[in-house]
């Protein structure tokens, strides 16, 4: 006979401590594994199933040790003895709406010499306007969207400096390419109301659609992903 849910490391204290991860949980919040977004209630996750509380350390149920995260449970269960990224090499998706503090995160955690792509601050860069603008022309857009594709591309090759992407919303396709490239992700939101006020504030008034779009997409239930062939800059939209 096996042994038992207790004796593998899986008993009341497993239990209690996924509890207390679950307390924590914010309704979103991106899974470490596959960045699609976790949920509390069962039914919202992309495959229906109550999310799983997983060791960093893949023995360390075994060794007596607390779950530190959670995962879907079909994250977790493709996680297997594996980790988030094969080398010291971090590579970090950072997720959010516009005016949430994305770039903020990324200069209060990034240091000299990481790889840093940011849309808004290579618009800047090649347009010649001061950091913090966020109105440019499409001649500087359109080359900008095409420079930064092939900017991810080659900095998830590369394993010799940490690398911080600034994604807002990726696609269920680009979030799929970002996970078997062994990338972690943060999503960054202060709230709704604190976007919206900061947006009205700060921002021109065209990028309110872009904050009414993020949290509509972030109320839907997200669609399953399967791997799929192809190529082409929708794998990184």
């Amino acid at each position: 006979m096996g042994l038992s849910a207790s004796a593998r490391g899986y008993g009341k204290l497993h239990q209690r401590a996924r509890e207390s991860l679950m307390l924590r949980l914010r309704d979103g919040t991106p899974c470490p594994w596959c960045g699609r977004p976790m949920y509390a209630v069962a039914v919202k996750n992309f495959d229906g199933k109550p999310l799983a509380a997983d060791h960093l350390n893949f023995h360390g149920a075994r060794n007596g040790e607390l779950p530190e995260r959670l995962l879907h449970f079909t994250c977790n269960s493709q996680r297997g003895g594996g980790e988030v990224t094969t080398s010291s090499v971090r590579k970090i998706v950072v997720m959010g709406p516009p005016c949430g503090g994305k770039t903020t995160w990324v200069s209060e955690h990034a240091k000299p010499g990481d790889i840093r792509i940011d849309y808004d601050h290579l618009c800047n860069l090649i347009g010649g306007y001061p950091i913090g603008n966020h109105d440019y022309p499409q001649v500087v857009a359109r080359l900008v969207r095409k420079a930064r594709l092939l900017l991810i591309r080659e900095a998830l090759k590369q394993s010799e400096a940490d690398v911080y992407i600034i994604h807002s919303t990726p696609s269920e396709s680009a979030l799929l390419r970002y996970a078997e490239a062994g990338c972690e992700f943060k999503r960054v939101d202060p709230g709704e109301a604190v976007v919206r006020e900061r947006c009205a504030r700060l921002r021109p008034k065209s990028f309110m659609f872009g904050v009414d779009k993020y949290y509509e997409s972030m109320r839907k239930k997200p669609a399953p992903v399967t791997p799929a062939g192809g190529g082409g800059s929708g794998f990184w939209g």
